[in-house]
């Protein structure tokens, strides 16, 4: 089962990350701008890498051209932006409506049924701690992936670039063979961050998945228990409360399916946002390349070089690299277990059996309701 579940979240974290390609440089003019942009300082910074990937880069850097003007016509960009916004503002109600009927359930248990009240409260109160504690595992697995991208970027990229600007300064600014390793090491480390951030989301994906197929029978027993007894205390009160569990289950079932899109939608331009491009448009600008190259000179041209490698090297390259990490990280922290929290949602519809049936149609019509509504 253990491979399966890596095996099933590979093929999630691959799908999620190519899926910019559709859900973003095809239909938004502003990430085609950034790439094209990005695609023009490769192929002046990094020429090597662009030239030895031709039949890629070049064909890209012609379409992300085009897509910055045709794409503003393009009426997707704006559907894909309104689910994505739907994501963000339902998922954070619905987890918080969820866990407030639970709660008000548990107490009207509790203060109406006298000893199996109590025994009905503490299940449905020790079912409400579980999805909480799920949603605070599903933020601390994020962890994984974010240190696994922190060293690389910090400690690996860091070493680079400080070595490539002191062997600048130990040369006498005749670094055009730091330069030329540099152009390689830049895109090789980049990649580098990828595949470990990659690696590190998909274990992380793992643990989630297992932890959920774990707990979520334990969690929808207590609540079906709890509800039972709940049921008996006071039939009204609970019948209208389930209810409400339809409502939010079928929303939540929805909300998922909003939020995974969310997911892959939104990582992107996220990650590479206006702040972070604009740092990199002038700290990384190929204007910077002609102190580099001042070098050739000896001595003389010493002092523009260990200009330009602070410049370039130190502020801009690793600089745009921990923006763009620190945006990532922060970006997978809040949004995973926003979109994860569903399921609180999800078990509280489950919670209810054979009983969700008699009410899904006033949770279908409730959850479409919800759904517009946010």
């Amino acid at each position: 089962i253990g491979s399966l579940v890596t095996g099933i979240s590979a093929v999630i974290i691959l799908v999620w990350f190519l899926a910019p390609i559709v859900l973003q440089l095809m239909v938004n003019p502003i990430a085609d701008f950034v790439a094209f942009m990005i695609l023009q300082y490769t192929m002046f910074n990094h020429t090597i890498f662009y030239l030895s990937f031709f039949y890629i880069t070049e064909p890209l850097t012609f379409l992300t051209f085009v897509g910055s003007f045709t794409n503003w016509l393009n009426p997707l960009n704006s559907l894909f932006n309104g689910i994505s916004s739907f994501a963000k503002n339902s998922l954070s109600f619905l987890r918080n409506a969820g866990l407030t009927l639970l709660s008000g359930l548990a107490w009207n248990t509790l203060l109406k049924g006298g000893l199996l009240g109590l025994a009905g409260f503490l299940l449905l109160g020790s079912a409400s701690l579980d999805l909480q504690g799920l949603i605070t595992l599903f933020g601390l697995n994020t962890l994984i992936p974010n240190l696994m991208l922190w060293a690389v970027a910090i400690l690996w990229v860091g070493l680079l670039v400080i070595v490539g600007v002191l062997g600048v300064v130990a040369n006498l600014g005749i670094n055009v063979p730091t330069y030329l390793t540099f152009e390689l090491a830049v895109p090789a480390a980049t990649m580098l961050a990828i595949t470990v951030a990659l690696i590190g989301m998909v274990g992380m994906l793992s643990i989630d998945i297992s932890t959920i197929l774990t707990a979520v029978p334990g969690i929808v027993t207590k609540l079906g228990l709890g509800s039972l007894i709940a049921l008996v205390s006071d039939p009204i009160f609970t019948v209208l409360t389930q209810a409400g569990f339809a409502v939010i289950g079928f929303a939540s079932i929805v909300a998922l399916i909003a939020g995974g899109f969310m997911l892959a939608e939104d990582w992107l331009p996220s990650t590479f946002n206006i702040p972070t491009f604009l740092f990199y448009l002038i700290m990384t600008s190929p204007i910077w390349t002609v102190g580099n190259w001042d070098g050739l000179v000896p001595i003389i041209g010493w002092i523009p070089a260990i200009i330009a490698d602070i410049g370039y090297m130190l502020i801009g390259a690793w600089g745009t690299g921990l923006l763009t990490v620190l945006n990532f990280t922060t970006w997978l922290t809040t949004s995973l277990p926003l979109v994860f929290s569903t399921v609180v949602g999800i078990s509280l519809l489950l919670s209810l059996g054979l009983g969700g049936l008699i009410l899904a149609p006033i949770g279908l019509i409730g959850g479409a309701v919800v759904s517009l509504v946010n």
